[in-house]
């Protein structure tokens, strides 16, 4: 979640007006996160997330994420779903971008994780790749293995502006993945989050209350979906491994949809993949970073770091699993 595009109270009025959710109260923009502009908004009636879909989503696959939250809600996964204005229309336009209203989640998310919060995490993941699974429409994962070299063409020559002399390193990577990630049909594959990070994680009382923030849903291995939550939780702020958080993280996925052998052995190269994805495009963010947007880039440093715990794993065995 990001703010670039900027709303004033009255083009936010008339946009909720379209809506039988009573009066505009109040609203403001949520600056977390780094894609999307997203506004909490309040009426009469209830709280509303407003998101305006800024250039890295697509148009054309707008409707395909209203319809899989639509069908993830419908089979009990607790996410945004998105609401009707008077004229049953889910999309709309804000300054010439595609828009939309949800419902608002309630909870929080929190940002330095425990062991249950992981194992809540594992069993809502398996929860929603087994709702997937009768979701008839699919979306390519345009931040899958086959996209990275091209984003990082785009940037490369401006690598040293992030860390100097990292070239080598990062085209060795790409090539390990390149050349050794599954085939789609060799493990599971089907509808995952692709950016289950602690802000997209709301608990109540220690308890998991919702997931948010579907933009990059697709489809791809279940347990790459996996690998990137590993990363995002279970490394803590001076970089130690938890494996404790790991076991809790796994035994819960494994409670609703346990792993397979081959998933398991996969496991420390996509850890390494969503690793490089991650610090890809964080580089990306920060080189074409417009200090006037409401958004602040994050750090690819830190998946750089990720990226070389995992290159050196030989096993998943050495996670704790």
């Amino acid at each position: 979640m990001a703010v670039y595009t900027k709303i004033d109270t009255v083009e936010m009025k008339d946009f909720i007006s379209k809506y039988d959710i009573g009066k505009l109260t109040y609203f403001k923009g949520i600056k977390e996160g780094i894609s999307n502009t997203n506004y909490l908004v309040e009426t009469e009636q209830d709280k509303f997330i407003l998101t305006v879909f800024e250039s890295r989503t697509v148009p054309e696959q707008i409707p395909f994420f209203m319809d899989l939250l639509t069908h993830l809600y419908d089979y009990g996964i607790n996410c945004p779903t998105p609401i009707k204005d008077k004229k049953a229309n889910i999309i709309q336009s804000v300054q010439g971008k595609s828009a939309c209203l949800s419902k608002f989640l309630y909870g929080k998310s929190v940002m330095s994780p425990n062991f249950v919060n992981c194992k809540g995490l594992g069993r809502a993941m398996a929860k929603l790749h087994e709702a997937g699974k009768n979701f008839e429409q699919t979306r390519e994962n345009m931040m899958g293995m086959n996209h990275l070299r091209p984003l990082y063409d785009k940037f490369k020559a401006n690598l040293d502006d992030i860390r100097p002399r990292l070239h080598d390193e990062i085209e060795e990577c790409l090539e390990i993945v390149e050349t050794k990630w599954p085939k789609q049909d060799e493990l599971p594959y089907g509808i995952i989050h692709a950016d289950l990070f602690p802000d997209n994680v709301f608990f109540l009382d220690n308890k998991l209350s919702g997931l948010i923030d579907f933009f990059f849903s697709c489809n791809d291995f279940f347990a790459y979906d996996l690998a990137v939550c590993i990363n995002a939780w279970c490394f803590e702020k001076d970089f130690d491994f938890n494996v404790t958080k790991v076991k809790n993280l796994v035994a819960g996925y494994n409670s609703i949809r346990p792993l397979t052998k081959e998933e398991l052995h996969y496991l420390p190269m996509f850890c390494m993949g969503s690793a490089l994805r991650f610090f890809m495009t964080r580089c990306f963010d920060m080189l074409n970073h417009n200090s006037e947007d409401f958004v602040i880039p994050k750090d690819p440093i830190e998946y750089l770091r990720k990226i070389r715990f995992h290159k050196n794993i030989k096993s998943y065995v050495e996670y704790g699993i």
